[in-house]
C-alpha cells in the first residue's frame, strides 16, 4: 500500500489501504474510514499527501497525480489528473511529496522537482556542504521561504530556500537518532519537527535562524 502521511490542519494521520480505501485519525474525532473514487484506475499508487482539503495520490507507474476534491462523505468523486496528457514526468523513484500551492517531488537520487499547476519550473539545489546519501522526505511549508529535506544515509536534515539556495543542517546534538530517518512533519505554528526513524517517533524544536 502507498506509505501513510501526516497531512496538516486537524487531522494528523491519513493511510490509504488500496482494497479498503483512506483512514483518516483525527484527535477530536477518533478513526474513520473515507470512501476513495477510481481506485481502479491506479497503476501504483505510491504516496498520499494532503493539501487545502484536497487528496493527492502519486502514481508512478502511470507517471501520475491524481487529485480528488473532497465531496459529502470522502473522497468519492471522480479524480483529476494532475499532469496534462501526454505529459513527459517521469515519477519513477520519486520518494517523498510536500505542497505548499506547488508540488514538490523529491527523487530517490536527491533531485527535488517543483511544479506548479502541473507544469515544471526551473530548480536546482545548490550549495549543500556535500551529496545527499538517501534522501527520503521534503517538507514545504505554507509559510516562509523554506524547504527541508531528510537525509537518511547521513542523518541530517538540510534547509534550502524556495531559490534552491543551501542555509543550514540539523544533527541530533548527541546519538544518531537520525539515522534511517523515514519521514518528517513539521508544525508550523509550534516550530517543531516530528520525525519517523526505524526505532520511532522523535519530537525536535526548529532552531531560530
Amino acid at each position: 500500500p502507498p506509505r501513510s502521511t501526516l497531512f496538516p490542519y486537524t487531522t494528523l494521520f491519513r493511510s490509504l489501504d488500496l482494497a479498503q480505501g483512506l483512514t483518516s485519525y483525527d484527535v477530536t474525532w477518533g478513526a474513520q474510514r473515507l470512501p476513495v473514487a477510481g481506485r481502479e484506475q491506479w497503476g501504483k499508487a505510491d504516496l498520499i499527501r494532503g493539501y487545502a482539503g484536497n487528496l493527492y495520490v502519486v502514481d508512478t507507474k502511470a507517471n501520475q497525480i491524481w487529485r480528488y476534491r473532497p465531496g459529502d462523505t470522502g473522497y468519492e468523486n471522480t479524480p483529476e489528473p494532475y499532469f496534462a496528457t501526454g505529459s513527459a514526468v517521469d515519477l519513477a523513484g520519486v520518494q517523498s511529496m510536500s505542497i505548499d500551492g506547488d508540488i514538490w517531488l523529491l527523487y530517490t537520487d536527491g533531485r527535488l522537482l517543483d511544479f506548479n499547476a502541473g507544469a515544471q519550473r526551473p530548480f536546482e539545489l545548490k550549495g549543500a556542504p556535500d551529496a545527499f546519501s538517501v534522501p527520503t522526505s521534503v517538507v514545504a511549508p505554507l509559510e516562509g521561504d523554506s524547504l527541508y529535506i531528510a537525509d537518511a544515509g547521513t542523518g541530517r536534515i538540510l534547509e534550502f530556500t524556495k531559490d534552491g539556495q543551501f542555509q543550514r543542517q540539523f544533527r541530533p546534538a548527541e546519538g544518531d537518532a537520525l539515522n534511517g530517518v523515514r519521514d518528517m512533519y513539521l508544525d508550523e505554528t509550534n516550530g517543531t519537527f516530528y520525525v519517523v526513524t526505524d526505532n520511532g517517533i522523535y519530537k525536535a524544536d526548529l532552531p531560530e535562524s
